[in-house]
């Protein structure tokens, strides 16, 4: 993380008009960047749609006009909708590949049993399917229980 850190400072000294790097992130990898507007934006926009229209539906700011605002808050609606579908799909394809895992561990397991109990434990049958022969593992330390 000392790495990284120097790395970016160097970055930041060598290259001065490039945007500065939030150094509160670094080492935090597989998390979401921060969003540049507030979480909130979608009510503040039908606010200011509904005040907009009541105070003049045909003012106009340079090129943004009340019609502008309305098909940008409708293409939100229309996003946010597909990301909550394909987060339903996501889930559920996330639990049908679970379910799978589960079913074939199981398979494994009862495989590697099977062949245990058919060709013995310290068969290389049993050890062909990923099983540790007897003569292969560890005897077992025992200690001596301490005195009182």
């Amino acid at each position: 993380m000392l790495v990284d850190f120097l790395l970016i400072l160097e970055q930041n000294i060598s290259n001065p008009g490039m945007p500065s790097v939030n150094l509160t992130s670094l080492g935090e990898k597989n998390k979401m960047s921060k969003r540049m507007y507030p979480p909130d934006v979608l009510e503040q926009a039908r606010s200011v749609q509904e005040g907009w229209s009541q105070i003049d539906e045909n003012l106009a700011f340079g090129n943004l006009n009340l019609g502008e605002l309305v098909t940008g808050i409708n293409q939100i609606r229309v996003v946010e909708n597909s990301v909550e579908r394909l987060e339903k799909q996501l889930t559920e394809m996330r639990n049908q590949r679970d379910s799978l895992y589960l079913t074939t561990w199981d398979r494994v397991k009862r495989a590697r049993a099977s062949i245990k109990g058919l060709y013995g434990d310290d068969s290389t049958q049993y050890e062909l399917v990923g099983g540790t022969r007897l003569s292969e593992r560890k005897s077992v330390r025992r200690t001596a229980p301490p005195v009182q």
